[in-house]
């Protein structure tokens, strides 16, 4: 599914009309239709607002026939494990139910990213290592590790995006993936 049917599909989930959406990014209504009909994207900028909004992980967004979508439950499971932590714990300590943390782990939920900073924080690793199979970056979905490794130039629909949206866009994307 591209980026706009999952606008679309978490807009009509929680039961919000175009017109109330775009109120709620500062857009116009047309925008949101055109993001919904795959016509235009929205910037980085909306679509972390739009995780936030719809408690989703910005990866949510860029779900593709040729990338599964990552397995953040079982990555914390893993972790957690490993560190011999059990999920009472790791709930208390990242200020959480239990049962979220079952869930999320179960992936029937997926964390907004506020929630996996946390996580990541009470288990003394990088959030990358929680979005990642294998804790580096060879698995991350290929449209944000391409934005990542071309440090000259970013194109966005075949548009160049430089300056100042450029720099704000790698602080995004760092900020997410929990790198320097």
């Amino acid at each position: 599914m591209k980026v706009g049917g999952i606008i679309k599909e978490l807009r009509k989930g929680h039961k919000m009309t175009q017109v109330e959406l775009a109120k709620k990014l500062n857009v116009a209504p047309t925008a949101v239709s055109a993001w919904e009909r795959d016509e235009n994207r929205p910037l980085l900028d909306k679509i972390t607002i739009l995780a936030d909004m719809f408690n989703v992980p910005v990866s949510h967004f860029f779900k593709s026939s040729r990338t599964e979508q990552m397995s953040v439950g079982k990555n914390i499971k893993r972790v957690r494990k490993a560190k011999k932590i059990t999920q009472n714990e790791l709930a208390n300590m990242s200020n959480m139910s239990r049962s979220y943390l079952a869930d999320i782990e179960r992936d029937r939920y997926n964390p907004s990213v506020v929630s996996l900073k946390r996580i990541a924080e009470s288990l003394e690793i990088n959030l990358s290592s929680l979005i990642d199979d294998d804790g580096n970056d060879k698995n991350v979905i290929p449209d944000i590790k391409k934005i990542l490794e071309d440090n000259k130039q970013i194109k966005y629909d075949d548009v160049l995006i430089d300056g100042e949206e450029k720099e704000k866009i790698h602080r995004v994307i760092k900020a997410i993936l929990d790198i320097e």
